[in-house]
């Protein structure tokens, strides 16, 4: 058995307590050089002559906790000419020294990772399939069942509880037949089959008119009516209460992309999908066979998706919460997310390895504080909350029944009014033909 040493277990708990403290402190009264690799809203831009934003502001609250000065510098021409993105560029500051923090929502990358330490992550950043949404009318798809129009006035019971009730009605029906009916008052004088038939008409017309069996002779008969009685008004109610909204169909059946899988091997639905450079390894190694569109930045790969330059495109869900950029084009051209999270990239800042503990402190302090939840809400485009809304209010003002919600049951009505015709000219027919053959004898 192997036993591990531990300045806790053992007691020194002033031990743990100097380490931590040095770490705290290691910061305080000096001054440190960081760049905003460009000015990019909502996380850093300038705005009469200071910057701001949702990261800025963190930013500032992390060296106020940490007791630090700040200079902001910006990034070398150097490492912009090595890299098409200005995030890489001033990663690659920070592993050339130029810089002690390279202060960004920057995810981090096997290659940026290769020049820079990061720090605690202020955020666990979703990548999510944006997909331009596609809907087409199936109401009348009988495939759905209580969905289309055909069975949606039997949504406010279950398949069993409709054959349930069925049962007992035709129960209650031919009973009640029976009991008024009795042999000494002439029962079954028709013959069984047709009195069956008769007990089945009367019960299940009286159901659907309010649950009276009609005027009664017998004792049995009253018990039977009283007792249909309530179960018609109990169950009639319970159907009436809940009918009005089901019968409103949900006609925005999706038809287009609902995840990566519909992507990857490439389908009719989905051929290509739009990815940025920095994760295009990341996306290989998951996604080998997927066919995939490069673009070196966002802004580009969002434009790409309008062109159909791909049929998807993966989009950091925070950003598209956050950026106008990308609000803007989902609200325009109808695009939005859809499916989990493709994969989940880390959020943070770059520094100097020597700098890496004591950054992550603080920043992990703030974090857990809420400050930087509370800054990305503060700064961040509203554009799509608006669509989200506007989407909402505009599925609750179709809870006004229409001819289509209602078309199942009137097709219902209208397939007995047509028995009943055809059986009345069936008759007629009959009767003039026999008509005809007794003048003929």
């Amino acid at each position: 058995m192997h036993s591990k040493y531990s300045y806790l277990s053992c007691g020194y708990q002033s031990g743990q307590d100097s380490i931590t403290e040095q770490i705290r402190d290691q910061l305080a009264g000096q001054t440190y050089t960081f760049a905003y690799p460009a000015s990019s809203r909502p996380w850093h831009y300038e705005q009469d002559g200071e910057w701001t934003g949702s990261v800025a502001s963190f930013f500032k609250k992390v060296a106020n906790s940490a007791q630090f000065q700040t200079t902001r510098v910006p990034v070398s021409d150097a490492s912009l000419s090595l890299f098409a993105s200005p995030w890489d560029a001033c990663v690659h500051d920070v592993q050339m020294q130029l810089i002690d923090f390279c202060i960004s929502v920057i995810m981090e990358t096997d290659t940026r990772r290769q020049m820079a330490t990061f720090s605690s992550p202020i955020m666990a950043g979703n990548m999510k399939l944006m997909v331009r949404k596609q809907v087409y009318d199936n109401r009348w798809d009988p495939s759905l069942g209580f969905k289309s129009v055909w069975f949606s006035w039997l949504q406010p019971f279950s398949p069993f509880l409709w054959l349930l009730v069925g049962l007992l009605v035709i129960a209650a029906g031919i009973a009640f037949y029976w009991a008024e009916e009795a042999s000494e008052t002439g029962c079954c004088a028709e013959g069984p089959w047709n009195s069956v038939k008769t007990g089945v008409s009367q019960g299940t017309l009286s159901f659907f008119a309010g649950g009276d069996l009609g005027d009664t002779k017998t004792r049995a008969g009253m018990w039977i009516r009283v007792g249909f009685a309530v179960f018609s008004m109990v169950m009639l109610a319970s159907y009436t209460a809940n009918l009005a909204t089901m019968l409103v169909i949900d006609a925005q059946q999706s038809s287009g992309i609902s995840s990566i899988q519909d992507c990857d091997p490439p389908s009719d639905l989905c051929q290509k999908v739009c990815v940025i450079a920095q994760q295009l390894n990341l996306v290989r190694a998951q996604h080998p066979t997927m066919e995939v569109v490069v673009f070196q930045n966002s802004g580009d790969l969002a434009g790409g998706l309008v062109n159909g330059d791909c049929q998807a495109a993966i989009v950091p869900e925070h950003d598209v919460r956050a950026r106008s950029d990308y609000q803007e084009t989902m609200c325009e051209n109808g695009f939005h997310l859809v499916g989990e999270a493709v994969f989940t990239v880390y959020v943070g800042f770059a520094a100097r390895s020597d700098l890496i503990n004591a950054l992550s402190y603080h920043t992990l302090q703030l974090v857990y504080q809420g400050e930087f939840l509370a800054s990305y809400d503060q700064f961040r485009y509203k554009q799509i909350d608006t669509c989200l809304e506007d989407s909402t209010s505009g599925e609750e003002e179709e809870v006004q029944l229409t001819a289509v919600d209602m078309a199942g049951v009137c097709i219902v009505f209208s397939s007995f009014l047509f028995l009943g015709v055809v059986a009345r000219f069936l008759k007629l027919g009959r009767f003039s033909l026999f008509g005809h053959w007794v003048v003929g004898t």
